[in-house]
């Protein structure tokens, strides 16, 4: 008992020192306040002035106020405004309630005028902004309260060129340039062109914001040009849209722009600055990214070779749910690359990404399911993913489900379905089946057409 009562009131004890260092520091920063305003007439509270046409008094006073006015609430200063002839002019602060500076700025004449600075209660940057006469003018930019730039109004025009399904409409900075208070274009309206088919319109919109650095109107003049929505087919264009929005930080003009480079479409193929594009998207959370970074790793593309590399960036991305990711962090755990082999935890990805429709790990599960690797042997199983993958074109689920009516594990014996499917796989250029084909039909004439499946492991 004395033992739990001595920790209680030592307990008690640092409560009242964090308190009293609190109450210091914010004594402290007010006194340095105080300094930077100055206390012209006087400091009072909104309770003691009135406003009349514009003009604000002390109450029972025919003179214009000049002085601090100093909002409290519950004692602690919220705010504090200087004025000099009954208007707002000079310094401005306010406060969060538990005391983080909230922004800071000056007024003129009684409106807003020069930079004001916003934060987050927990004193990370939150917006810049700038006035003249009142009105915005120049660039404005919002910071998410990690320090990223915020990304939560204009949604983009339509969804990334050369995404995977499933990402979802991004969402992009509020960053822009206004004049007299306004963007020199009308987002909204290029967005309502833009989904009627209005191209011209919505090109003309958000080319008049682009131009003043707005990363929403960037990005999609980006993929206007890409996609030769109203416009021929321009990937130098949208290479140059892209770069404005990603040096920006915008995420998804980032993993965009990674891929121009990785594909050479308007601009030199260049892996390594390919990498420098996916990294920064990565870093941002970006799956697409994440799992292109990942393909860079493990094939050494713009970098050196690294399997536990590419497994760190497979799982980062695959632990979103992008299914390309799940199933090539499958086959790292099938293979023993960069992880210790365990085909349990193979299964478990292919599972995943096969649940997700990828064509690939349907087929790799199937092969799981055909050898008895981390899961028990089950031939009809196998031969259930075998026919999902081949339905979809993929040349090894043809071959594989070829195989299994070939040789009649799990379904009856068929050498003609056998034979079409081989034929079928052969001619994507899958080389084992051509061999088969051979097998069953000595005498047939042998096609292929090579297909590269960019960036897509099996």
């Amino acid at each position: 008992m004395k033992l739990y009562n001595f920790v209680k009131k030592l307990k008690h004890l640092q409560w009242m020192r964090f308190s009293i260092m609190k109450k210091t520091l914010t004594a402290i920063l007010l006194s340095l306040t105080l300094l930077v305003f100055g206390c012209g007439e006087s400091s009072v509270s909104p309770s003691d002035v009135v406003e009349r046409h514009g003009v604000t008094y002390r109450i029972n006073s025919t003179t214009p106020f000049s002085g601090d006015i100093v909002r409290k609430v519950l004692g602690d200063t919220m705010s504090r405004v200087s004025y000099e002839n009954g208007k707002k002019n000079g310094k401005a602060v306010e406060f969060h309630v538990n005391d983080q500076l909230k922004a800071e700025g000056s007024y003129r004449d009684g409106v807003k005028d020069g930079p004001w600075v916003y934060y987050h209660d927990n004193g990370q940057l939150f917006e810049k902004r700038t006035y003249k006469n009142g009105k915005e003018e120049g660039v404005w930019v919002a910071y998410n309260s990690n320090g990223t730039v915020w990304t939560a109004t204009e949604p983009h025009a339509t969804d990334l060129m050369m995404a995977h399904y499933g990402h979802g409409l991004p969402s992009p900075a509020r960053v822009g340039t206004y004049k007299n208070g306004k963007l020199p274009g009308d987002f909204q309206k290029g967005l309502t062109a833009h989904q009627s088919g209005d191209y011209a319109t919505a090109r003309r919109e958000w080319g008049l914001i682009a131009e003043t650095g707005g990363v929403s109107a960037q990005f999609n003049l980006g993929m206007m040009y890409a996609r030769g929505q109203g416009i021929p087919e321009d990937y130098k264009t949208a290479v140059k849209w892209f770069t404005l929005a990603a040096e920006q930080g915008d995420t998804d003009a980032q993993y965009n722009l990674g891929l121009m480079y990785a594909r050479g479409q308007g601009i030199p193929k260049d892996y390594k600055t390919a990498v420098k594009w996916f990294t920064l998207a990565a870093e941002q959370g970006d799956a697409r990214a994440q799992y292109n970074l990942g393909v860079m790793y493990e094939h050494g593309d713009g970098v050196s070779q690294n399997y536990k590399t590419a497994v760190k960036w497979y799982r980062l991305a695959a632990e979103q749910g992008n299914a390309n990711a799940q199933n090539n962090l499958g086959v790292m755990y099938e293979h023993g690359d960069g992880v210790s082999q365990n085909y349990k935890t193979a299964v478990k990805w292919y599972r995943l990404a096969a649940e997700q429709g990828n064509a690939n790990a349907q087929n790799n599960l199937g092969t799981m399911y055909k050898t008895g690797q981390g899961i028990p042997k089950d031939y009809k199983t196998a031969v259930k993913w075998f026919v999902l993958s081949a339905e979809k074109g993929n040349m090894r689920g043809q071959y594989n489900l070829g195989f299994m009516y070939h040789k009649g594990l799990g379904v009856p014996q068929d050498t003609k379905i056998a034979k079409e499917l081989y034929v079928l796989s052969n001619q994507q250029g899958y080389k084992p089946a051509q061999k088969l084909l051979r097998e069953i039909s000595p005498n047939v004439t042998i096609t292929t057409t090579t297909e590269n499946e960019l960036q897509e492991k099996n």
